[in-house]
């Protein structure tokens, strides 16, 4: 990892800054300036606790999928790589989380085309993870019954594990992402990853990490908005999470924070608080997130 590609991750955080503070100039400074005053600092602790166990939780998912490649790092380790690969959340799509392979081939020797199998699975099992959890809350939110969103879950979940454990579909991926990551064994190693019983423990595991990131989203809005319920909160941080990311711009700068004020705005906000709770949330947790792997990160590009 040479040191221009942390500069270029300096470099976002300078346009994140510049962005938020566009953002910020836009509505009324004072009245956003208020609602900050009156936070209540009880919230903070427990939104990074929720961010700090939902980390841990995916650094165990990390390796797990290594150990499906035959790959064996101790609890320590993996939590360390992880780590390190979420200083590059603020890089397009993420995509910068894919210098884990570089560390672990320095660190370990693994084949890079087993690690960054791991890595792509990661991405497809966080948008399972987000998109299922979405579809729950929804169902909870605007259909006042327990059998409705069980069932839609459950159908969902046998239709994915379906689908992405046939050799069609398998292969039609596979060739796609061999085309764009020219690694021998890649295609080996990405199917090992893809069979039913793996697919339904990720799609479980990444539902159960991306829940405690729901719920720090929605004690980072209670600080502000004491009226907003735990679905409505979800619902908004997460699906604002996935338009961020399929944009592939860095850190879904600008479409996420512009999806979570519009959607707080349709919930009644005004734009003060709605840009408020939104400035809040990030804070607390793709910005703490990405200090936090700085932090991991910094002796791994120091050797």
């Amino acid at each position: 990892m040479n040191i221009l590609s942390f500069k270029r991750i300096l470099g976002f955080v300078l346009i994140s800054i510049i962005f938020y503070f566009g953002v910020i100039l836009y509505g009324d400074i004072n009245q956003i300036n208020q609602n900050f005053s009156v936070l209540d600092f009880r919230y903070i602790p427990a939104i990074l606790s929720m961010v700090v166990v939902s980390i841990f939780l995916k650094s165990l998912r990390q390796k797990y999928l290594l150990q499906r490649e035959n790959l064996d790092i101790s609890v320590k380790d993996s939590v360390s790589i992880f780590c390190s690969g979420l200083a590059f959340l603020m890089t397009p799509g993420a995509i910068g989380t894919f210098a884990k392979s570089f560390f672990m081939k320095e660190k370990y020797g693994f084949q890079l085309s087993k690690t960054i199998s791991v890595i792509i699975a990661e991405r497809i099992f966080d948008l399972v993870g987000i998109s299922g959890l979405v579809i729950i809350f929804m169902s909870f939110r605007f259909v006042d019954v327990l059998f409705l969103p069980i069932t839609l879950f459950v159908i969902l979940l046998i239709g994915f594990i379906f689908l992405a454990s046939r050799s069609f579909f398998t292969n039609r991926i596979t060739n796609v992402l061999k085309k764009l990551i020219k690694q021998d064994g890649f295609e080996i190693s990405f199917k090992n990853i893809l069979t039913r019983k793996n697919i339904f423990t990720l799609t479980v595991f990444s539902i159960g990490c991306w829940f405690l990131d729901a719920v720090a989203f929605y004690l980072s809005f209670s600080a502000f908005i004491t009226e907003i319920n735990f679905f409505d909160a979800s619902i908004i941080g997460l699906s604002s999470l996935v338009a961020g990311f399929l944009t592939l711009i860095p850190g879904g700068i600008g479409i996420t924070e512009v999806s979570l004020i519009n959607l707080l705005i349709q919930y009644n906000l005004d734009y003060d608080l709605a840009t408020t709770a939104t400035i809040f949330s990030r804070i607390c947790t793709v910005w703490f997130a990405t200090v936090l792997g700085i932090f991991f990160v910094i002796p791994l590009i120091k050797k």
